[in-house]
């Protein structure tokens, strides 16, 4: 987090939490529990208008830890492909380059 300004109102604590799907969420009790938030902060009176998190040089750090699917063999693929891709467009410009020479 960089940094958290401009709250409306500094009644109550504030924490953010980070999910990506199921996996972060407090509530969810399909996956296991993680450190997907920061810890509870008073918002601060900036004097103005507007409260902020007093968080200074010391930044929270959470962790959002989810399993994704293999897709190494599209990925794969479609390298291969765009290298034919490259190669045939290469050849091309080779033979245009050419035929215009007299």
């Amino acid at each position: 987090f960089q940094s958290a300004s401009m709250i409306q109102t500094g009644d109550d604590s504030v924490e953010f939490e980070i999910s990506i799907g199921n996996y972060g969420n407090k509530l969810e009790k399909n996956v296991l529990a993680q450190a997907s938030s920061t810890q509870p902060v008073n918002p601060v009176y900036d004097g103005t208008a507007y409260y902020y998190i007093p968080w200074n040089h010391n930044k929270p750090c959470v962790v959002v830890e989810s399993f994704w699917e293999n897709c190494s063999y599209r990925i794969t693929a479609l390298c291969l492909l765009n290298n034919i891709v490259d190669k045939l467009e290469s050849g091309i410009k080779n033979i245009r380059r050419l035929l215009r020479l007299p």
